[in-house]
């Protein structure tokens, strides 16, 4: 079985070679990586935008060899209780085998005020991270992320995405659940 993950990232090819090992229907699936635009915003706001990046992603990533399934995967934010205006960072991957989408979410966190300020003026994550001196690492987003910073490593980026990707690929055959 070949899957393609659309991602020049190691972080998120990683977690989701890592998602897929753990669902007996993928073993023995062959990766390879592909690069599209995902359609959104560099930094997306809102489960529509995320989500819609990572089938955007997904599909383009499919559709760019042979392939049993492609794989997207976007991470952003989400505003909630806007009254009291906290953002909190979501991941989604989606697989596409060219007929039917496979959505899973990992979980999501708390972002600090300061960084999700800085967000809502179309600043990225990552940046804003920086930008507000919680790290010193301008690049923290492509490798363990924020929820490293959160959990004193226990957690990076690659298991949320993990996540994401082991519930997404866990629906796939499951015909008598509905999906």
């Amino acid at each position: 079985m070949d899957i393609v993950i659309e991602s020049s990232t190691e972080v998120k090819q990683r977690g989701v070679k890592n998602g897929l090992a753990r669902v007996p229907y993928f073993n023995g699936a062959e990766f390879y990586t592909s690069t599209n635009k995902s359609g959104v915003r560099d930094q997306p706001w809102g489960v529509d935008e995320i989500f819609t990046g990572a089938i955007n992603r997904a599909k383009g990533a499919y559709g760019s060899r042979e392939a049993h399934f492609g794989a997207g995967v976007e991470s952003g934010a989400i505003l909630v209780a806007i009254r009291e205006g906290f953002s909190l960072n979501f991941t989604a991957c989606v697989l596409w085998d060219g007929k039917k989408l496979y959505p899973g979410c990992g979980m999501s966190f708390k972002i600090p005020d300061s960084a999700s300020e800085l967000m809502r003026r179309e600043i990225d994550l990552q940046t804003a991270l920086h930008l507000a001196g919680i790290t010193d690492d301008p690049k923290i987003g492509k490798g363990k992320g924020l929820i490293s910073l959160i959990t004193n490593g226990e957690f990076d980026r690659a298991r949320l995405i993990e996540q994401a990707t082991y519930i997404a690929g866990s629906l796939v055959g499951k015909i008598k659940l509905g999906y």
